[in-house]
């Protein structure tokens, strides 16, 4: 967790600090060791089912979007989670480690405008693009069989490479596995799920304001 609350205040894990749960008020602790990035951790246990250990990967995805929208706390009826991203409606989740098929569906049904990233890192040696000059398809050896289920958009990112988010157009449910996608830049990629977000939210700002400015319209 990159936030805790401090005298209502959002702050970032610091040695010595001290604050608690955005969700649940719960006491956490500062981890600032020299090997994984300084997070916030509950004291007794995360109150969100769905959270995993922070990774460099992870706070470096959040950090390319204004604090404002990274772990955004969302409720409905009786469930809270801590949304990765939240920008302009839609939420973005960043996902390092295995996922099982009914968390990836209980997280769709949550969220519902909503994509994936998912850090390929690990298997990049098993996903085969092939150039079909104007379309792209691919053979996933060994595939995460559990994103099988998900119904929302997916990105693939490989890392540092000009273009280095491969977006999966269609995942075939079968082995040997495969599909159609298309490669995405980052910078595209922030373009459409950051900037023209943040453009919007600056333009229909402005416009209420300039409405409130204006004042009643007496006929």
């Amino acid at each position: 967790m990159m936030y805790a609350l401090d005298n209502g205040e959002r702050v970032k894990a610091s040695p010595g600090g001290g604050g608690v749960c955005p969700m649940c008020e719960g006491e956490v602790v500062p981890k600032c060791g020299s090997i994984v990035s300084w997070h916030w951790a509950h004291k007794v246990k995360d109150c969100d089912t769905w959270s995993e250990g922070e990774s460099d990967w992870h706070i470096n995805w959040k950090e390319e979007f204004p604090e404002e929208c990274r772990e955004v706390v969302m409720r409905k009826e009786d469930t809270v989670h801590r949304a990765d991203v939240s920008i302009g409606g839609k939420v973005i989740e960043f996902q390092k480690s295995s996922i099982s098929e009914e968390d990836i569906f209980l997280r769709e049904c949550f969220y519902k405008n909503m994509v994936w990233v998912i850090c390929a890192s690990d298997f990049e040696d098993n996903f085969d693009v092939r150039d079909r000059g104007g379309y792209f398809t691919f053979r996933w050896k060994y595939p995460r069989k559990s994103w099988w289920v998900a119904c929302k958009p997916i990105y693939l990112d490989f890392g540092e490479d000009t273009y280095s988010l491969f977006k999966i157009n269609r995942l075939y449910d079968n082995v040997p596995c495969g599909g159609s996608g298309s490669w995405v830049t980052k910078g595209t990629f922030l373009n459409i799920f950051r900037d023209w977000p943040m453009k919007q939210i600056a333009r229909e700002t402005n416009e209420h304001h300039q409405g409130k400015e204006a004042g009643p319209v007496c006929n």
